[in-house]
């Protein structure tokens, strides 16, 4: 979670926000995708 970290440098600040998004459009479980994920959904 973004919020309980203290960043000392924009660049972590940035790789742990990258990384966040990547989990969240790659990896997450989507409701509208009958809780897959979008990549295991996009296997089926």
């Amino acid at each position: 979670m973004l919020y309980q970290n203290k960043f000392e440098t924009l660049e972590q600040l940035q790789r742990e926000l990258g990384e966040y998004i990547w989990w969240y459009n790659n990896e997450r479980l989507h409701s509208s995708l009958g809780y897959k994920s979008p990549v295991s959904y996009a296997q089926l």
